[in-house]
């Protein structure tokens, strides 16, 4: 594996992982895990079918519910609940 060639997406991202500071494996389901819910408050907030599938999964743990939470106040702006921690 010499400067990840012939490497698909997934292999690329964890070539990439391996030569950063700290845990690869945790730099990349970080990594995972903010795209998604980048992504979810981005396009899928409003989407039904995103919502009924979330709902039906029994929504997240609390770790993604608050990273949901202040993902969408900081790229929206609208604080959907003020919560204490």
């Amino acid at each position: 594996m010499s400067g990840g060639d012939d490497l698909d997406i997934f292999g690329l991202e964890l070539w990439h992982a391996l030569r950063q500071p700290g845990c690869s494996i945790c730099r990349l389901k970080h990594e995972t895990a903010r795209r998604y819910i980048h992504d979810l408050v981005g396009e899928n907030v409003t989407d039904p079918n995103a919502r009924t599938h979330i709902l039906r999964g029994l929504g997240f743990c609390s770790e993604h519910t608050w990273q949901l939470y202040d993902t969408g106040t900081q790229e929206t702006g609208v604080i959907i609940a003020e919560h204490s921690a």
